[in-house]
């Protein structure tokens, strides 16, 4: 668990609890491995909601971004067309 340490608790704090639990099985584990459950602030209700998500997640190479100064350097172009003909792109 992250975020909030108990998921219940009395408004004066004297009371509290881990009463809301997840439940997964071994499946689950093995394709989430990583997987977190984290704790928000409660609202209205007298429970924390809480999201369960998998750790750490690769979302692959981040997207290439140019910024317009970059555009001024004499060397940018060669800097860029390296490693572009170097990818091999499928599909």
């Amino acid at each position: 668990m992250t975020g909030r340490r108990f998921t219940w608790f009395w408004p004066n704090g004297k009371a509290r609890s881990q009463i809301d639990k997840v439940m997964v099985t071994r499946d689950w584990l093995n394709l989430w491995p990583n997987s977190i459950q984290c704790i928000f602030d409660r609202n209205i209700s007298d429970h924390c909601p809480f999201v369960i998500k998998n750790h750490c997640v690769d979302w692959g190479p981040k997207p290439f971004r140019v910024l317009d100064f970059w555009l001024l350097d004499s060397n940018f172009k060669q800097y860029v067309k390296e490693p572009w003909s170097q990818l091999r792109v499928d599909g």
